[in-house]
């Protein structure tokens, strides 16, 4: 029943995601840089400089909406709260 969803970043759809995000609402910090194409570890560096959409934690995870994460892309990946 628990799905790990892999990107697939040669099928794009619905704002430049990947297909294989169709229906997911929350995405790792390993699918973020994926869909980013940066590394996992750029992805808490710019977590922790307050440089991506909010996080959500779960547990010990971490997780971003995928909504929230599309908009801030769409929006030219400004920092959030500059420039709006």
């Amino acid at each position: 029943m628990n799905k790990m969803i892999t990107p697939d970043t040669t099928s794009q759809h619905d704002g430049g995601a990947p297909e294989a995000f169709k229906g997911v609402a929350l995405i790792t910090a390993s699918q973020l840089a994926t869909l980013l194409s940066i590394s996992e570890r750029t992805v808490y560096r710019l977590k922790s400089s307050n440089r991506l959409p909010e996080s959500i934690n779960l547990g010990g995870s971490v997780r971003w909406r995928l909504d929230d994460v599309r908009r801030w892309i769409d929006g030219g990946c400004q920092t959030p709260g500059v420039g709006s």
